[in-house]
């Protein structure tokens, strides 16, 4: 088991293919961390993971950090999609 501290808007998805290589692993790193795959994750959290076989050559000689979240630090940096089939009721308009 290995400990690993949580970058800016990763994704469960984004620390899998970063320590693995394929997300594949996404949603099984989130329940050993007592969590679901869609939790927004906080940077600088100290999780944990677990022993599986690594594919990540690539990412080791690219040295990137897959980050791919939206969240506070995106807004106005990042351009989100927009239209009904991306909002969410009380995030993006509210219902009256």
């Amino acid at each position: 088991m290995k400990e690993y501290r949580i970058y800016e808007q990763q994704t469960w998805w984004d620390i899998s293919i970063h320590e693995y290589g394929t997300a594949e692993f996404a949603t099984d790193l989130a329940v050993f961390n007592n969590s679901g795959p869609a939790e927004d994750l906080i940077a600088g959290t100290l999780i944990f993971l677990p022993d599986y076989r690594s594919e990540r050559l690539v990412l080791l000689s690219m040295k990137n950090v897959p980050a791919t979240g939206f969240g506070k630090l995106g807004e106005g940096t990042v351009n989100k999609p927009q239209g009904i089939d991306y909002w969410a009721i009380s995030y993006d308009f509210i219902v009256s």
